[in-house]
């Protein structure tokens, strides 16, 4: 006897789908923070008001959103690199 909610073809094409188009909104996503934050002035403006973020502190979030930017440079297809992605984004995972 089968209990729970039972795959369908539907449901696992759905779940597929579901997770592509979430990576690829996600990989957008780092990709027009990195580029607004570049914008503004990458360390310098995080180090301002309002943010008054420490140097030590403004490095390492510009850091961990360089790495970000590389791995969505290797999903878009515009660079090969070589990332641990799950190491390269710890710090920004609040401990979770």
């Amino acid at each position: 006897m089968s209990i729970g909610n039972q795959p369908t073809l539907a449901s696992l094409n759905q779940a597929l789908g579901n997770v592509a188009i979430d990576l690829r909104n996600a990989v957008q996503a780092a990709i027009n923070l990195n580029d607004d934050i570049t914008a503004a002035g990458g360390a310098a403006y995080l180090q301002g008001a309002p943010f008054d973020m420490t140097a030590p502190d403004a490095d390492s979030y510009i850091s961990t959103l360089g790495n970000l930017a590389a791995y969505a440079a290797g999903f878009t297809g515009s660079a090969v690199p070589i990332l641990n992605y799950r190491l390269d984004s710890a710090p920004a995972w609040g401990g979770q």
